[in-house]
């Protein structure tokens, strides 16, 4: 059956020739199957790999490079590079390699910023065709922290090697890999409908909650399609068992990060979003300020609703972010329904009224921000 010959390949190709030890090699087997599907979900997970040193990185990202469909390779040089991104068509996947530890670095923001813009679109932002965004593989030495990009990607945290890392060489494998980019390819012609089917009937799972099941969902559901074609539920099972032990670290070690760096993490990538209110003119220069979304904003991006406000506040004083507030006065318009009975008929009249608000509004020191969230690395 192709299908399993495919699984088969795919899994002898990457422990064969991976230098990174379980669950790498199973988990990047489903990703690259996944990664060719892409367009069809409509709905691609990215990877996050943080390996022991840049020479098993560069390794890694080699043999990445090689299985994957019409691979681009940048650097964080290149990420200002948009028009020559623009200029790419098709699926592919792109590996961004990352030369030091990311966390706070300007080339971190920069990048956050570029994926939150669509700048992993293939230049159908400005088109009205549905965007088609490209699996990232992010490789280095740092992870992320971003709430925005981490729950949509899976890290892994490669161990140190116990042995030399070998240098990968495509020739060594090429015939390999043709095949199985063959056999997926088969796969996906073949037997669309079931992955499909599988993808829109995944069963709600509890540690998956959330932001996880759009991470796990594309790489779960074709793994439960694998499973059923090959009446082999194992497949299934240690994909899920694997999926969960990766899922629950990943929640522990959020757990451990204090609120307040979270808070601080979440206002930046605010400010790095959104755009702010432009305030008074002080010393000949304008401010900007950030209105009451910011703290929606905060308790949504760390799943927090019950957080308040005061809370968030005391925080950015206390790192001594806020560089002024500013309470401007908006208009808003306010809707309201009245009822009135003319004989034995219920009439209904809208009306609409103007009322005045007074938010604080804050405005932010960015510099600050980002020094006050290194005391937390």
């Amino acid at each position: 059956m192709a299908t399993k010959g495919m699984i088969e390949t795919i899994i002898k190709l990457h422990k064969d020739y991976c230098c990174l030890e379980d669950p790498l090699p199973d988990l990047m087997s489903w990703f690259e199957v996944h990664t060719h599907g892409a367009h069809l979900l409509n709905h691609p997970s990215h990877l996050s790999i943080c390996g022991p040193s840049d020479f098993a990185n560069d390794r890694l990202g080699k043999m990445i490079e090689a299985i994957s469909w019409n691979a681009s390779v940048t650097t964080f040089s290149d990420l200002s590079l948009q028009s020559k991104t623009n200029q790419e068509k098709g699926i592919g996947t792109r590996i961004i390699y990352v030369e030091k530890k990311l966390r706070h670095s300007e080339e971190y923001e920069r990048l956050c910023q570029l994926m939150r813009d669509g700048y992993l679109k293939n230049g159908q932002t400005a088109s009205r065709e549905p965007a088609i965004v490209t699996p990232v593989v992010i490789i280095g030495n740092g992870g992320l922290i971003d709430r925005k990009i981490i729950n949509r990607t899976i890290p892994l945290y490669a161990t140190p090697f116990h042995k030399s890392v070998p240098a990968f060489l495509f020739s060594k494998v090429e015939n390999i890999v043709i095949e199985a980019k063959a056999l997926i390819e088969k796969f996906w012609k073949d037997d669309l409908p079931t992955i499909l089917d599988r993808y829109d009937t995944f069963p709600r799972i509890d540690w998956l909650k959330n932001q996880d099941e759009q991470s796990w969902l594309p790489i779960l559901a074709p793994a439960k399609a694998y499973s059923d074609l090959l009446d082999q539920p194992v497949f299934f099972e240690n994909m899920l068992t694997l999926a969960k032990k990766m899922v629950t670290s990943r929640k522990m070690e959020e757990s451990a990060i204090p609120l307040e760096q979270k808070v601080l993490e979440a206002v930046l990538a605010y400010v790095e979003e959104k755009k702010p209110l432009k305030g008074r003119k002080s010393n000949s220069q304008d401010d900007f300020y950030y209105g009451p979304e910011m703290f929606e904003f905060v308790k949504t991006m760390l799943l927090q609703p019950e957080l308040r406000k005061e809370e968030i506040s005391e925080i950015l004083n206390d790192h001594q972010v806020v560089k002024d507030t500013w309470r401007p006065r908006f208009k808003e318009s306010e809707t309201k329904v009245e009822e009135s009975h003319r004989g034995k008929k219920k009439c209904t009249k809208e009306k609409t009224e103007d009322k005045i608000t007074q938010p604080t509004c804050y405005a932010l020191d960015k510099v600050q921000l980002t020094e006050a969230l290194k005391t937390y690395l």
